[in-house]
């Protein structure tokens, strides 16, 4: 059962419902450094249209992607 739209993965191409639980979604907005370092919640959040497969962000995130994907799209 679709939970949110279906676009397709920004690394592998193949269909991911964007309202599935552990899909990841690309924003953009704000974060308010913290006096301890880091970052708060994003504020004004846009959604930039894009999403992507947990295990295809984990590829990315290890460097992966261009071997397994042939890099991003």
């Amino acid at each position: 059962m679709s939970r949110g739209i279906v676009v397709a993965c920004a690394f592998c191409g193949n269909p991911v419902d964007t309202g599935k639980p552990g899909t990841f979604l690309e924003v953009s907005g704000w974060t308010e450094t913290r006096e301890g370092g880091g970052a708060h919640a994003i504020t004004m959040r846009r959604d930039l249209g894009r999403a992507a497969h947990a295990t295809c962000i984990e590829v990315a995130k290890r460097g992966g992607e261009q071997l397994r994907f042939g890099g991003l799209r």
